[in-house]
């Protein structure tokens, strides 16, 4: 990980900023804005529930496989409606642009 540091940054001199950042920066980690935040934070709530309905409840309810298409359609609507409102549709960059 330490290795990306280097394609990343547009300078030497940039990537020995950031590597000094790393070790010495202080304040409340992973925290730009606050709605960076919440996302991060309810994307891995939604990981959690996932992962303790498949190990506790698997052979319980499930949206996407229900036998109601009335249930199915609404989960699929519900997910398609998530990736719109938190989606990233900029166009990052190609992460070899440099080369």
């Amino acid at each position: 990980m330490f290795a990306w540091i280097f394609f990343r940054a547009d300078s030497i001199t940039e990537a020995i900023n950031i590597i000094v950042k790393v070790f010495t920066s202080s304040g409340f980690p992973f925290y730009e804005t606050l709605s960076g935040l919440l996302f991060s934070v309810f994307g891995i709530m939604m990981l959690i529930t996932v992962d303790l309905k498949r190990e506790f409840f698997n052979d319980s309810f499930s949206i996407l496989y229900n036998k109601y298409q009335f249930i199915r359609i609404a989960g699929i609507v519900i997910i398609v409606l998530t990736i719109l409102l938190i989606g990233v549709f900029d166009g990052g960059q190609f992460i070899y642009f440099q080369f």
